[in-house]
């Protein structure tokens, strides 16, 4: 209906569009779009062997960590955004010492570019590998750790996987991992404490040291996300 209501109106000339490049566009998107989950399969494929020994790494450590942050007197949404925002193990587990302290976004910033800046020399090595990718280099620079930068400096990428979605899926991969572990090990530690509540004296997120834990923790946040 809608269609014959279109060309009864003539709300356009049809002498103006030439169906037969119509058609051809149509099929031209939709075997672009196939052929790209194809190539998206196969980069995921190939990329979640080469990150189960990461992956196995990951559960241990973001569970301490998550269990650490809770121990500490925070809840499990500080590690969950911490992991997905800072993405930087070491510097996730000096940062609960920073929040713990008095508030010194200047000490944090030299910390940080202290304990991270050998990813200078890793973003270095992966200058030839990350051109021509598009938007995708942009998130695997942001997710660029030490195990993600051995898998893929290392591995031998076969011909009929895509180069830049095998990166992505090898960061995207150990990412999750360390995410989704740090966030259990903090919900484990909040069962005994509850949601929002401090670990040691029960003290409700709205109070005034736990609202001042949540300023200090989104600006400290922040601060490592733009490095």
């Amino acid at each position: 209906m809608v269609c014959k209501h279109f060309f009864q109106k003539k709300l356009y000339n049809p002498k103006d569009i030439n169906i037969n490049q119509a058609y051809h566009v149509i099929i031209l998107n939709y075997i672009r779009r196939y052929y790209n989950k194809i190539m998206k399969r196969r980069a995921l494929k190939a990329a979640f062997p080469r990150t189960i020994p990461i992956m196995t790494g990951f559960i241990f450590l973001g569970m301490a960590y998550g269990i650490y942050m809770n121990a500490s007197g925070f809840s499990f949404i500080y590690p969950f955004f911490m992991s997905m925002l800072i993405f930087g193990g070491s510097l996730e587990f000096v940062c609960v010492e920073m929040l713990l302290s008095p508030f010194a976004p200047v000490q944090v910033l030299i910390m940080a570019v202290m304990i991270q800046a050998r990813h200078l020399f890793y973003g270095l090595s992966m200058l030839d590998k990350f051109k021509g990718l598009g938007w995708k280099k942009y998130y695997l620079i942001f997710g660029m750790c030490d195990e993600t930068f051995s898998v893929n400096y290392t591995s031998e990428i076969p011909e009929d996987v895509d180069r830049g979605w095998f990166y992505f899926f090898v960061t995207l991969l150990n990412q999750f991992y360390w995410v989704a572990s740090a966030t259990i090990g903090g919900i484990i530690g909040s069962l005994r404490s509850g949601f929002l509540y401090d670990s040691d004296n029960d003290t409700d997120c709205t109070s005034t040291d736990s609202t001042s834990k949540v300023a200090g923790t989104i600006c400290y946040m922040l601060i490592l996300y733009f490095l």
